[in-house]
């Protein structure tokens, strides 16, 4: 039963606060993900990462779940997501359906303006990795969005 600390969510970007996506940089071109799919976790803590990352910290048991267990072991998905691994053709449909382009053009928020530039491989990145969230799923984990 892992109920070491494994991740420092307080130094993680919460780049989602709503569903618990937390984010890293890991060079210029990639980007560690992790996001929390457990229901009964996101009943508890959605919208509220500073609660979350205490009761990580804490080892707080919610609703008869060990945080920290749930966490370490079944009740998140992860990945890292290297832009090189990529098409930019490929980068482009997916952040499409997000909202953004890299392309410019189409009414989409161009992600090389000035207002976005700063952000745009992260953004791209958690494009990617949301859109990738279903494949990383297995079964018991699919039962816990429910």
């Amino acid at each position: 039963m892992t109920k070491d600390i494994l991740y420092d969510f307080k130094s993680l970007i919460c780049t989602d606060p709503d569903c618990l996506q937390f984010a890293k940089k890991e060079n210029d071109h990639s980007w560690w993900y992790i996001q929390i799919i457990d229901r009964n976790i996101l009943d508890e803590y959605e919208g509220h990462k500073e609660n979350f990352a205490a009761a990580y910290e804490n080892g707080a048991i919610v609703n008869g779940i060990d945080i920290r267990h749930a966490v370490n072991t079944y009740s998140k998905v992860s990945a890292s997501i290297d832009l090189n691994d990529y098409k930019e053709s490929d980068i482009e449909q997916c952040i499409n359906t997000f909202g953004y382009t890299i392309r410019g053009g189409r009414g989409l928020i161009d992600l090389n303006s000035e207002e976005f530039k700063a952000n745009k491989v992260m953004l791209c990145c958690e494009s990617l990795f949301e859109n990738m969230l279903s494949e990383l799923l297995i079964n018991k984990q699919i039962n816990l969005l429910r």
